[in-house]
């Protein structure tokens, strides 16, 4: 073999070799893979956060929800102090039983129906927060009781157990037995929330001693365009209406303590 026939020989060896490179090796095989791979990744993701729905009530119910995310409404961003005062005297409402410090820079509204299951839940989310959060946030709690006619009876017999300084647990121990009592038997439940004078606490129930002070929450709610309970509001401003898991919840609190560095 001479040196020419040496050099075609080599030449068509070698495009023989190229031609039978493995197609993941070539550019337009690189390519597939990565597009490949970035599906992978994406369906993945979706995979999981189906999942975290489907198996998740809270999460089920805050991602099929109305408004799906928290943020600050635009349509009421606050730009004006004295707007802004004027709003937050409405949405946190005069002497509301509250916990936490109360001097807060954080202000944390629910208002809330004692019939209302997903106020129940939300209940559990409060309690969370609190120890969370201890002294950095001022929790304050508002009736916006329109569910049925015994809304008012449960709203009023809270106010009534917080005379004797047992508002949040008899405000608890009614969203724990919910649907489990009577209102003839509002003053056992009084008596398992920790009040003591079941007289006075009765007095207080069968009177109108809270009815104006309920009717302005549910008068605000109403100013405020509040649809459904829980409705959240922080710092005067309504950031999410429904059952907010305590995750997210968690997150966006985060976000706003740091950018206030608390």
């Amino acid at each position: 073999m001479n040196l020419e026939d040496k050099i075609k020989y080599l030449r068509d060896r070698g495009q023989l070799k190229r031609s039978r490179r493995r197609w993941y090796k070539k550019w337009w095989g690189v390519l597939i893979l990565f597009f490949v791979y970035i599906i992978i990744i994406f369906s993945v993701a979706s995979l999981f956060l189906i999942f975290r729905v489907l198996t998740n009530q809270e999460f089920r119910d805050f991602y099929f929800s109305s408004q799906g995310s928290l943020e600050i409404n635009s349509d009421v961003r606050l730009e004006d102090e004295k707007t802004r005062e004027m709003m937050l005297s409405i949405v946190e409402g005069n002497d509301a039983p509250y916990m936490g410090n109360k001097d807060a820079e954080i202000s944390i509204v629910v208002f809330s129906d004692f019939n209302c299951p997903y106020c129940k839940k939300a209940s559990e989310v409060i309690t969370s927060l609190s120890v969370k959060y201890g002294q950095k946030v001022k929790i304050i709690s508002r009736d916006f009781a329109v569910l049925g006619d015994d809304s008012l009876v449960l709203a009023t017999a809270a106010l009534c157990a917080g005379d004797q300084g047992k508002y949040w647990p008899m405000y608890y121990k009614l969203f724990e037995l919910q649907g489990e009592f009577s209102l003839d038997n509002l003053a056992s439940v009084a008596r398992m929330a920790g009040v003591t004078d079941l007289k006075s606490f009765s007095d207080c129930l069968n009177s109108d001693k809270y009815y104006n002070f309920i009717f302005q929450a549910v008068v605000d709610g109403q100013f405020l365009e509040i649809r459904g309970t829980p409705a959240w509001f922080i710092n005067g401003e309504k950031i999410h209406e429904g059952l907010i898991p305590l995750e997210p919840f968690s997150k966006f609190l985060d976000e706003i303590i740091l950018n206030k560095n608390l």
